[in-house]
Parts: C-alpha cells; sequence; structure tokens
C-alpha cells in the first residue's frame, strides 16, 4: 500500500511537471514565430519583403521592351522586382502609370515586334511542314494525326476558336470628292491601319475579329469595290457589302436645314439618309459578333490600339456588366457597342432621326435619354445611364471632306489624348470623380463571383502599359499633364481582396517602372517602397532572446525534475 501511495505521488508530481513545462514551451514557441515574422519582414539594409500570394513577377528585357505576359521591372538599385501570378483570380487591382515626358519610350518595340513576326513564321513554317507529313504518312502517331488535311486557313480559324470576344468592325463608306471631283482615298488608310494591327490581336488573345465595310452608295463607290477585290483575297474575315435598302414613305422628314448655320444641329435630308443607313448597318451586324465597333471610314486607328479594345470590354464589364455603349472616340466614329443592345439603340436612332444626327443620338442614349419625337425633354436619365468613356482617343481623324454635315470646322484630337472638349458635355470624361482612371463613369471594386479570368488576361496589361507609354511619348497635349505627370489607371482580374499595387514609370530612365506603394484590404499591412524599410529594433530582440533563454532553462528543470531527482526507495515490510 505504501508502495502504491509512493508511485502514485511521483507520478502525479511528474505529470504536472510536464504539463506547465509544455504549456511553457507552447508560449516559448508561438512567441518564436511572432517574433520570426516580424524579422523576416524587416531587414537592416532595408529590402523588400511581400506576401508571395498577393504578388505576380515582372523582368526587364535587354531591349528595354515592355513585352511578354507581364512587364520588366528594375528597381532603382538595379534589382528585379518580381510579382507572382497564382491561377484563377477574382476582382482586379488598380495599376497606377505614372509618365513623365522626359524621353523617348519604347526602343526596343519595333525589333521585339519583328522577332515575334519571324518566331510565328518560322512557327507557322513548321506547321505545315507537319501537315505535309501526316498527309504522306497517315500511319504516324496520334498527335500528328490531329493535324492531317489542316492549312494555313483552318489553322487560322483554329486559333481564332480559343479567343472569348469577338468584336464586329463596322466601316460605312461613302465616295469623297475634292474641290475638283478627284476622288479622296481615306478608306484604304482606314483598312490598312486594321491590317498592320491584328497579329497584335493574337498575341494579346481573348478577341476574335471581324470587318464589315458597307457601301452606303451603292454601285458608285470605285474604290470600295477596288478595296473589296483586294482584301476578300486576304482572308475570311473582311466583308464588303452594299447597303441597299429600301426607304419607306415617312422615313425622311422633309425640313429645311443651312448646313453652315445650323446651331441645333437639325439633321436635313442626307443626315437623316445617314442615320437611316447606320440603322440598317446595325441590324445586319447585330447577329454577327458579340461586340460591334462604328468607325467613320476616315479615322484610322491609332497604332497598337486594335487589341487595347479587349482590355476597354474586360474592364467595362467589371465596372457595369449591363453597359450597351462605349465611347472611345468624337463624331460617330470609336462607338463601341454591345450586341444584345442594338435592338433598343436602333429603335431610338430611326424614333430621332429628324431631331438629331446620330452621333448626338448615340451620345443621348449613353447618357440615359430613352424618350422619342418632338415631345420629348432631352435630358439625361442617370437611372438609365449605362454608356463608359474612354479617356484616350484611340482613332487619327485624317479627313477634311465631311460626309455627315458642314455645320463645324474640322476637329482634331490627337492619339491617346484627351477628346473630352469635342464631346458634348453630358458626354464627357468625368475628371471630378475618375481622375486617376481611364473608364468614367468609375467605381470602386466590389467582388463578385462573375469576376473570374485566366492567365491569358494579363497580356492586355502588358500591352495596354506599352502601347500608351510608346504611343504618349511624343504627346503634347497640356490638357493631361500636370505637374506631377501622366495618370492612367490598369485594371484586370485578381483575386479576391488583393492589394492596389501602384507603380511609377520615369521615362527619363527608359522602360524603368519602379513600386510607389502597395496599398492592401483587409486590415493587411500597408508597405512603402520610398520610406526607408524600419530596423530590427532592440525591443523585439531582447524579447526574442529572453524567450530563447526561458526555454532552455525550462528545458534543464523539466529533465532534472523527471529523470534525475532520485525516487524514494521502496521499504521491505515484513
Amino acid at each position: 500500500m505504501i508502495f502504491d501511495q509512493l508511485k502514485d505521488f511521483t507520478l502525479v508530481r511528474i505529470k504536472k511537471r510536464q504539463l506547465i513545462t509544455l504549456l511553457f514551451l507552447t508560449l516559448f514557441l508561438f512567441n518564436c514565430v511572432v517574433l520570426f515574422y516580424i524579422h523576416s519582414t524587416s531587414s537592416s539594409n532595408g529590402s523588400k519583403s511581400i506576401d508571395e500570394e498577393n504578388i505576380f513577377y515582372y523582368r526587364k528585357s535587354k531591349n528595354n521592351d515592355v513585352s511578354a505576359l507581364g512587364l520588366n521591372i528594375d528597381d532603382e538599385d538595379g534589382n528585379v522586382i518580381q510579382f507572382k501570378l497564382n491561377g484563377h483570380r477574382t476582382l482586379p487591382p488598380l495599376f497606377r502609370i505614372k509618365y513623365q515626358d522626359r524621353g523617348i519610350i519604347g526602343n526596343g518595340d519595333e525589333e521585339s515586334s519583328q522577332n515575334n513576326n519571324n518566331n510565328k513564321n518560322n512557327n507557322d513554317n513548321d506547321y505545315d511542314n507537319v501537315n505535309n507529313n501526316n498527309q504522306n504518312n497517315n500511319q504516324n502517331n496520334n498527335h500528328n494525326n490531329n493535324n492531317n488535311n489542316n492549312n494555313n486557313n483552318n489553322e487560322q480559324k483554329e486559333k481564332k476558336s480559343d479567343y472569348k470576344n469577338h468584336l464586329a468592325i463596322v466601316i460605312p463608306t461613302v465616295p469623297r470628292y475634292g474641290s475638283k471631283d478627284e476622288t479622296i482615298d481615306y478608306l484604304t488608310d482606314t483598312l490598312s491601319s486594321i491590317e498592320s494591327q491584328i497579329e497584335e490581336i493574337y498575341d494579346t488573345f481573348g478577341l476574335k475579329l471581324s470587318i464589315y465595310v458597307y457601301n452606303n452608295s451603292p454601285f458608285n463607290h470605285s474604290l470600295f469595290y477596288q478595296l473589296q477585290e483586294v482584301y476578300t483575297l486576304k482572308g475570311d474575315m473582311y466583308h464588303f457589302q452594299d447597303n441597299i435598302f429600301t426607304l419607306e414613305e415617312g422615313d425622311i422628314v422633309d425640313q429645311i436645314v443651312d448646313d453652315h448655320d445650323n446651331p441645333f444641329d437639325k439633321p436635313g435630308k442626307r443626315v437623316q439618309k445617314q442615320t437611316l443607313d447606320i440603322i440598317k448597318i446595325l441590324s445586319k451586324v447585330k447577329s454577327k459578333a458579340e461586340y460591334v465597333l462604328l468607325m467613320e471610314d476616315d479615322f484610322p486607328l491609332c497604332n497598337n490600339s486594335l487589341s487595347i479594345f479587349n482590355y476597354i470590354i474586360h474592364k467595362s464589364n467589371l465596372y457595369n456588366p449591363f453597359w450597351d455603349l462605349i465611347r472611345t472616340s468624337f463624331g460617330l466614329n470609336g462607338f463601341l457597342i454591345r450586341s444584345n443592345s442594338i435592338e433598343g439603340i436602333t429603335k431610338y436612332l430611326y424614333g430621332n432621326r429628324y431631331i438629331k444626327p446620330s452621333d448626338i443620338l448615340l451620345s443621348e442614349w449613353m447618357c440615359g435619354m430613352r424618350e422619342m419625337g418632338l415631345r420629348r425633354v432631352g435630358v439625361c436619365n442617370e437611372n438609365k445611364r449605362n454608356g463608359i468613356t474612354f479617356r484616350w482617343n484611340l482613332f487619327n481623324h485624317i479627313g477634311k471632306v465631311s460626309s455627315l454635315r458642314l455645320t463645324h470646322a474640322p476637329r482634331i484630337a490627337q492619339c491617346w489624348q484627351d477628346y473630352s472638349s469635342l464631346l458634348l458635355e453630358f458626354d464627357q470624361y468625368n475628371y471630378d470623380t475618375c481622375n486617376e482612371d481611364d473608364l468614367s463613369p468609375c467605381q470602386e471594386y466590389n467582388p463578385q463571383s462573375h469576376m473570374i479570368t485566366d492567365l491569358n488576361d494579363w497580356a492586355y496589361f502588358t500591352h495596354y502599359i506599352k502601347s500608351f507609354l510608346v504611343n504618349l511619348s511624343n504627346s503634347k497635349d497640356g490638357n493631361n499633364k500636370g505637374k506631377n505627370g501622366k495618370y492612367v489607371e490598369l485594371a484586370f482580374v485578381q483575386r479576391r481582396l488583393p492589394p492596389i499595387y501602384q507603380y511609377k514609370f520615369d521615362a527619363k530612365d527608359t522602360n524603368l517602372i519602379q513600386i510607389e506603394s502597395i496599398h492592401n484590404y483587409g486590415g493587411m499591412p500597408t508597405y512603402q517602397q520610398d520610406q526607408p524599410t524600419p530596423l530590427k529594433s532592440l525591443a523585439s530582440s531582447g524579447v526574442f532572446l529572453f524567450f530563447v533563454l526561458c526555454g532552455i532553462v525550462l528545458f534543464i528543470f523539466w529533465v532534472k525534475g523527471s529523470f534525475l531527482t532520485p525516487q524514494k526507495k521502496k521499504n521491505n515490510v515484513v
């Protein structure tokens, strides 16, 4: 009995010591982890440390070209700043570029583009060789058999099928004549600007392209028919059609209009006919593609701007999934229309065809006007506003002979410049609320389940920055340039509650883009590169060493108390 009591006493004593020691060791390890995290996020030399789950990688190429899936960013110390990209994300961050007009940007663009084209041609040749071998050797392996009987057109169709957004570019055209009745050719330059940038669509993913050229002067447009013969041989994406339809009674309202003195933009017969032409064209193409881009035949695309439309579509869908019109230029040019909105838009155009020209009517639709006829109020309805204005002009106006009306003198806005001064007041970009964005109206991001994308979307961001900086390098637009430089906001889908990465671009250092600051949502810490990273504090180091010593002492105490302390000997009971 005495033996059992002593044994129980010793075991209980040992268990209590082990329990207390285990508790101290748990606290010790917890504090070690916390202190290690604090030390890992700061260093004596000010090195950068950011949560890798919230970042993606960039690297700078030898020719200073911002290309590939991501940008190439070096910090001011010459170190490569890398940002990690992990799979599918939700919610887009804003990427803010600060541009200072003090140098030439994009010196390596042409070389890089040429290399990319050469690589693509080599790949195409290799692809054709594989096809020929497959035709001669039908017993090849399963991988090569998938390529049998393909040609270049089939390859192009296969590429197009991978793209998510189908954009139909619509170009109404009429013959234009100079003072001596000579034909003026704008259409060739406009089509050439599209053709030269088609490869950019393939390089930046997500956009299938079709071009529709409609002749609004059937059988009386020799230039149209000449270009039709040329472009129909270049691929099945080009479509040339005569816009033939019969005017019904009442389609054109007879009213006296002075094209040289028309302050209220009252449309005459010629302008009403053009509105009817637009209605017929939009009705024909609404089932051809998901999105329609309306161009005038004297507005060539700005360099590197064609692929930007996929970025605009992508970001606008995040801002307002129900948008119906996006403006990217002035006049009747550059209206990006969602196809499922065309029916309502064409009804509005027809109902007001004798009240305002078609470009003004489209602007009215953007601001929510829906009333038709002479009794309409003509006031924007904010509850029905579904239009978006892109900040930068993506088209180059080369026309001097108008096909619409003679009310105004030629209006000019250079590529990648603000064109708000050429728009109606209710249609202009809102700099009060969206000064650091590129879409208006703008809004705060709210994570939604539909905001899903994949790695291909990063190419939009890369090419947009590249295009913007290259085209803006020689810009002299004073409206966009303040003492802090020029700004543009970029956005694409990221994971839920991501940080907002803010980048600073300094032109004098040739494609040197630096992190200016990273602002995090959700209570996460804020990182500021311009401020020195704090050194290790003496207090945290002292606490860390104190817990290390406590752990060592507790371990020794536990070992001695449990195993080295002699237990009472058993008493022999006779």
